[in-house]
């Protein structure tokens, strides 16, 4: 899913909003402010494993920072009111995250951590290398708690990282590989495979039930003429 670059920013747990957000979006459920959504936001906070009062602490802050351009809510005939309607802004610099991220119940600091490693990466190679140092200063996290993140986010095959060494031995700034989400695909049989299949096994079948048709009609009839 597309994430605007401007959310990495905010804390971690506005960029599980987002990402929740953005996650509903349709290219042709758009007007000319951006995208329409409509969403609960128990339905939010189940999501993203937080609670109502910091989701919409979380949904203040966006609109603040301009990603939600618009938000209401529709009265029903009975007097209740209906769930919130999003318009959200349509980024111009975006990254990719993960469809299923927030399936992973990642912590304000791992999220934010994943979101900045996925706009770090490059695409075509999913990999992207920093030094800790510059790592620390965009996360605002110290070094401890940095290697700390970057290990429970390796240990749950988000992110993998490789230890490289100079020519002197020395260990040098490592390289970062973001893990994407692997789809299955099932294989539609071929013509060749559909045809050894009705020769092997349906034409048998057929012409074994037509011979014992016969058999028993030949049998039948013989009785009949006796």
């Amino acid at each position: 899913m597309k994430i605007p670059n401007a959310i990495i920013s905010l804390s971690g747990n506005c960029i599980k909003v987002a990402c929740k957000l953005y996650s509903l979006t349709n290219e042709l459920r758009t007007n000319k402010n951006g995208f329409e959504i409509c969403v609960k936001q128990s339905t939010i906070a189940v999501s993203c494993g937080l609670s109502l009062s910091t989701v919409k602490r979380a949904l203040n802050t966006l609109s603040e920072n301009g990603l939600i351009v618009n938000r209401y809510r529709v009265t029903r005939d009975n007097g209740y009111q209906g769930c919130y309607h999003y318009t959200l802004a349509i980024p111009n610099k975006y990254f990719f995250m993960r469809s299923d991220i927030l399936s992973f119940a990642l912590s304000s600091r791992e999220f934010k951590l994943y979101a900045l490693m996925c706009k770090l990466r490059s695409n075509k190679t999913n990999s992207f290398y920093q030094s800790l140092n510059d790592l620390c200063a965009l996360s605002n996290l110290s070094k401890s708690d940095l290697c700390r993140t970057i290990n429970l986010l390796a240990d749950k095959f988000l992110i993998a990282k490789q230890c490289k060494r100079t020519s002197f031995g020395d260990f040098t700034d490592n390289t970062y590989f973001v893990i994407g989400r692997f789809c299955g695909r099932i294989k539609q049989k071929t013509k060749r495979k559909l045809f050894e299949f009705i020769s092997d096994i349906i034409i048998p079948q057929t012409r074994n039930f037509v011979n014992c048709f016969l058999k028993l009609f030949a049998n039948v009839h013989i009785r009949g003429s006796g």
